[in-house]
């Protein structure tokens, strides 16, 4: 085979794994979410599990993260606490939820670039 038709071949194969659903990456908790409430925090949760809270020109770190159990995130404050809740995440908004009183929203945050 020519390299001319294997770049076609291969152009043909990357098209078509595109095309197909479900070949798309998932939502990543990793950005920048930006709450709903009055207060609009930003937030900005980083690759090394680390939540930012962002605010003009200051930048606090302020909790550590791990996401447990498949849908359930924990929050480590400074002092090492914890607090779980259920999350739901899409590419542009973030849900969590209380894990001891099924369907009671703890908080939601959209997205921000």
């Amino acid at each position: 085979m020519g390299p001319r038709i294997a770049r076609v071949v291969l152009w043909l194969a990357l098209a078509g794994a595109l095309a197909v659903p479900g070949c798309r990456a998932e939502p990543t908790l990793v950005g920048r979410w930006q709450d709903r409430s009055p207060a609009a925090l930003l937030y900005e949760f980083r690759e090394d599990g680390s939540v930012w809270l962002i605010q003009e020109a200051i930048t606090l770190p302020v909790f550590r993260y791990e996401v447990a159990a498949g849908d359930v995130l924990v929050l480590y404050d400074g002092m090492g606490r914890q607090r779980a809740f259920r999350y739901a995440l899409t590419e542009s908004e973030l849900t969590l939820s209380r894990l001891d009183q099924a369907g009671v929203i703890y908080a939601e945050y959209d997205r921000r670039p």
